[in-house]
């Protein structure tokens, strides 16, 4: 710039081709022209880095919650499929009660198939039940004998001795039984029992029996005045007469046998399962453990043609088993995932259309911006 204020290398007049002389410039007049070019010329570079890596940054974001979304889409399907899987095959839950006193089982013994003898019975407590008390005439427990049509050949009918069993498990109660068996009549000598888990239920229908056949033999001392009158206590009696016998034969149905034999001392130790089904039926199984320990006969010869059986009944352990048949997936649980999965994609869905939204308007912006570039440098040019 020389003495009278004009610019030597002025760009403008670089850029069209003319000297100095031929275009003038005042200095102090263009300083701001010169500024805003060197701005626009450093800016677009700045903002072109920023629009860069926001753009990286959206479609990160954009390929997340596509993730996502896809990563939703499976745990549906995983979610209904295991529900679905879950109501074929239901799972059993175990727990274990404590308890300190049983319902008193049901001890249902066959002795009369095999013509065994019952010579007596007894309730210890905490193991003393040695020697045995074979005498005939001690008969210290609840019994009932019970006379019920075979399940399994309606001609024939079993008799059997329904025995109250033990119920204390804190004092190791025991209920001892003992039978003869004149065994020149047989090959083999065992002796079939089953259980049932209340005998009260039992006892409660003998006991009804008792008083309906006690009240029929009543009613029959008193002249009747017809024929339907006297036909009456009959029919009574013939219809609870196979209440009790009923039930036992049902028993028999249900539940599994099993047998100890003769000789020998049998140890019976009895727990309780209990089994609960989804439709809410209850059911409850009895798993059983034997030992066995010989019995030294000193009776004389002539005596040992009688065979003697001891056994001993007690609680194996204060718990009680508890089976619940359920399913690991309920339809609640299954509404709530699928709500929450629903709902994740639908923000997932929100967001990626908002974000395109925005770079589309980003784009259209940018293309705006570098057409009013253009167009003030072509102003500044002219």
């Amino acid at each position: 710039m020389d003495t009278t204020g004009k610019c030597w290398r002025c760009p403008c007049c670089i850029n069209n081709g003319n000297s100095d002389e031929d275009n003038p410039v005042d200095y102090h007049g263009d300083t701001v022209n010169l500024i805003q070019a060197s701005n626009e010329s450093v800016t677009p570079q700045c903002k072109s880095g920023k629009s860069v890596l926001g753009d990286i940054m959206k479609a990160a974001l954009t390929l997340f919650y596509v993730t996502l979304f896809s990563t939703a889409g499976i745990v549906a399907y995983q979610t209904i499929s295991d529900l679905m899987e879950s109501r074929k095959h239901p799972v059993a839950s175990i727990q274990y009660n404590e308890t300190d006193m049983y319902l008193p089982p049901g001890i249902v013994i066959y002795s009369t198939d095999v013509n065994a003898k019952f010579l007596s019975c007894g309730k210890y407590f905490y193991d003393l039940v040695d020697p045995p008390d074979i005498n005939p005439n001690h008969k210290n427990c609840t019994n009932e004998e019970v006379v019920y049509p075979d399940p399994y050949f309606p001609e024939r009918y079993r008799k059997a001795i329904v025995f109250k069993g033990p119920m204390n498990v804190h004092d190791k109660e025991i209920l001892f039984i003992n039978f003869s068996l004149n065994q020149t009549a047989r090959n083999f000598s065992g002796i079939e029992y089953l259980l049932f888990q209340n005998w009260n239920t039992f006892s409660n229908r003998a006991e009804l029996q008792h008083k309906t056949l006690q009240a029929a033999k009543t009613q029959t001392t008193v002249p009747f005045n017809s024929i339907s009158s006297a036909r009456a206590p009959v029919e009574r009696r013939s219809k609870n007469r196979s209440n009790k016998e009923g039930f036992i034969r049902q028993v028999d149905i249900d539940n599994p046998t099993w047998t100890f034999s003769g000789g020998m001392l049998t140890w019976i130790r009895m727990s309780l399962m209990e089994t609960y089904y989804l439709n809410g039926s209850f059911n409850s199984v009895f798993d059983v453990s034997e030992s066995m320990v010989k019995y030294n006969d000193i009776r004389p010869e002539e005596e040992r043609v009688n065979e003697l059986f001891f056994v001993l009944y007690e609680w194996r352990d204060k718990y009680i088993q508890q089976n619940h048949i359920v399913n690991t997936m309920s339809v609640w649980n299954t509404v709530g995932v699928l709500c929450g999965v629903f709902l994740t994609l639908f923000k997932a869905g929100e967001f990626v259309t908002k974000a395109i939204q925005r770079m589309l308007k980003a784009r259209r912006n940018k293309k705006l911006q570098e057409q009013q570039r253009n167009n003030s440098r072509r102003q500044m040019i002219t």
